[in-house]
């Protein structure tokens, strides 16, 4: 009598990341780069219908930066969106401003009595590096990984005929930008 192989589906990154922190996501460099994902990247970059960077705009990254960032973010995101708090709507894939609305409903509704709405000012201008950073390398093990965002942290503006480097936040208009603005948060 011979049985049938049972074929569990493909595991995700996300299935055996253990939210305690326990596990880090290894080897992702070859993942950001990987011929698909850049081409996935590339659609939703174009889709956007953005301007050019500095070919066209001040202080806002280039078509191939955001093509590299929006690679990056494709790859980041499942690792870190489990670990989000729920009660977090900002800058998150299907999650709406109705949706934080509906939140705070329920909670009246459930007899809450404090309801707090916080905005940060300058928040993207102030994001410590080395921070953001130790935070990455807790769920990200790939140094190249962590380079790149480095990288792209450090990267600056450009204007009036001279490179302004940067010291905090994370790029202006940048598509990785509120991912990593979303991992500061929920670390605290």
């Amino acid at each position: 009598m011979s049985e049938k192989p049972v074929h569990s589906r493909r595991r995700r990154r996300v299935d055996w990341i253990n939210l305690t922190g326990a596990k880090k996501v290894h080897s992702l460099i070859d993942k950001v780069y990987k011929r698909k994902n850049l081409e996935m990247a590339w659609e939703k970059v174009k889709a956007n219908r953005g301007s050019g960077g500095v070919d066209g705009m001040l202080g806002i990254p280039t078509i191939y930066d955001r093509v590299c960032q929006q690679a990056l973010f494709n790859r980041l995101e499942p690792i870190f969106e489990p670990i989000f708090d729920d009660a977090s709507f900002g800058y998150r894939r299907e999650r709406s401003t109705k949706d934080a609305l509906r939140k705070i409903w329920k909670e009246i509704q459930s007899g809450s009595e404090w309801i707090v709405d916080a905005d940060l000012r300058d928040f993207f201008g102030s994001v410590d590096h080395e921070k953001l950073l130790t935070l990455v390398a807790q769920r990200v093990a790939d140094s190249r990984v962590l380079r790149l965002i480095k990288a792209m942290l450090k990267a600056g503006s450009y204007g009036k005929g001279q490179l302004f480097p940067t010291e905090r936040g994370t790029p202006q208009g940048g598509v990785v930008s509120p991912a990593l603005r979303n991992i500061v948060p929920d670390a605290v």
